[in-house]
């Protein structure tokens, strides 16, 4: 399975997800913790959350300029 596939299926339960997603166009996402320096903000920008979530946001992107 791609990682991408593997992101997609992460949050296919969130039927709302892609939906906001394709909303919020081009804005940053990030995920505002004081403790999680992984998957937040959390003080170290790693921010992996807000990461993969512009990343699946591109790839809806794509998918729709296929059948547009």
């Amino acid at each position: 399975m791609s990682s991408s596939l593997g992101r997609l299926l992460k949050f296919s339960y969130l039927i709302h997800i892609p939906e906001q997603l394709l909303t919020i166009k081009d804005a940053t996402l990030v995920k505002q913790t004081q403790d999680n320096c992984c998957w937040g903000d959390g003080g170290s920008n790693r921010n992996m959350l807000g990461k993969l979530l512009i990343e699946l946001r591109a790839q809806l992107h794509g998918e729709i300029k296929k059948f547009v």
